[in-house]
């Protein structure tokens, strides 16, 4: 993934999540490249750990949302404060 933003995981030391374009695409032309997002892992030595660091595209978050909440995995109550809580803790 060509990451464009990170940040630090709010929660998890050794963790950032991070914005960019998709592995799968990175080499196409712009108009047809797909923007990810990931939740980076780097191990004690500080290398990052591709095993714990799988992309998302962005495309599918509102359906993975979806399914998350419709088979509980998410709480309404949760995903409420997702969309209007500034800061908030998800655990």
């Amino acid at each position: 993934m060509k990451v464009i933003e990170e940040i630090n995981h709010p929660d998890l030391p050794n963790h950032t999540i991070q914005f960019g374009i998709s592995t799968w695409t990175e080499n196409d032309p712009v108009n047809m490249q797909t923007e990810s997002v990931r939740r980076a892992v780097y191990n004690s030595g500080g290398t990052f750990s591709p095993h714990g660091s799988s992309e998302i595209p962005m495309e599918d978050m509102p359906l993975l949302i979806r399914e998350c909440v419709k088979r509980n995995k998410i709480s309404k109550w949760t995903l409420f404060k997702m969309l209007f809580v500034k800061k908030i803790r998800l655990t």
